[in-house]
């Protein structure tokens, strides 16, 4: 008699079959940690970045070609002065609002939805899923609250605040970009992260700190082959859509 095959863990049908077997593998196993990026993995598109250009078009100034021309010239400074522009003199109230402003003006921002699947059924098996991100975190807290994240799970760009409450221009830790996310995934557990979940170079160093890695593969030049350099999963984005 021939054995029924087992059910799906994941039903949404963009997986490859590699990287589903290995993220089913994971699911029928014991629970563990689990990291993931915001921009460009949960969510398809970047929240700061868009924030960013609606900014520059309110208040008609250049701010999109400065970003762009300092991320040349140093892509880490540019990040955090980015930050800065997004947060520095506002409240947390302030930058929340500017979130949903940018979210409810964009509906290109959306969470992926087999992204979203499996933040889900990572969490109904009792799995630790956290979000670390290069983005301010505030900005992080809002995108990432429909899968049930707690603004507690959330690390991104943090700003110190002065006693008014509103942002300085100043970073209350380190970046929490490349290298950055690697030194707070080992702040995290004494042990590595089970898995890591990103789309860029900036996540490698994240993915490399892990025991399993996936890389949601945009078809930025160069990232497939790092991204298998450190034993990733490879998955296509565009199957996702």
């Amino acid at each position: 008699m021939t054995r029924p095959h087992p059910p799906s863990l994941l039903e949404h049908p963009g997986w490859e079959p590699t990287v589903r077997a290995g993220l089913e593998a994971l699911l029928a196993g014991p629970p563990g940690l689990a990291l993931f990026d915001c921009d460009d993995t949960l969510l398809t598109g970047d929240i700061s970045e868009t924030a960013l250009a609606d900014l520059a078009a309110d208040r008609a100034e250049p701010l999109v070609e400065a970003y762009h021309e300092h991320v040349r010239r140093d892509t880490l400074g540019a990040y955090v002065a980015l930050v800065h522009t997004l947060v520095a003199g506002r409240t947390e109230a302030e930058v929340r609002a500017l979130a949903e402003r940018t979210l409810s003006r964009h509906p290109e921002l959306r969470l992926r939805s087999a992204l979203h699947e499996l933040v889900w059924k990572l969490q109904r098996r009792d799995w630790q899923v956290l979000v670390i991100s290069a983005s301010p975190e505030t900005l992080v807290q809002v995108v990432v609250a429909p899968l049930g994240i707690h603004p507690h799970a959330v690390i991104g760009m943090r700003s110190l605040a002065d006693a008014s409450g509103r942002f300085l221009p100043e970073l209350a830790d380190i970046p929490t970009w490349r290298e950055g996310k690697a030194v707070v995934a080992a702040r995290l557990s004494s042990t590595p992260p089970a898995l890591s979940v990103g789309d860029s170079a900036g996540d490698l160093p994240m993915m490399a700190a892990s025991t399993r890695s996936l890389l949601i593969d945009r078809g930025a030049p160069g990232i497939r082959e790092a991204a298998g350099l450190v034993g990733a999963w490879i998955q296509r984005a565009a199957a996702l859509s």
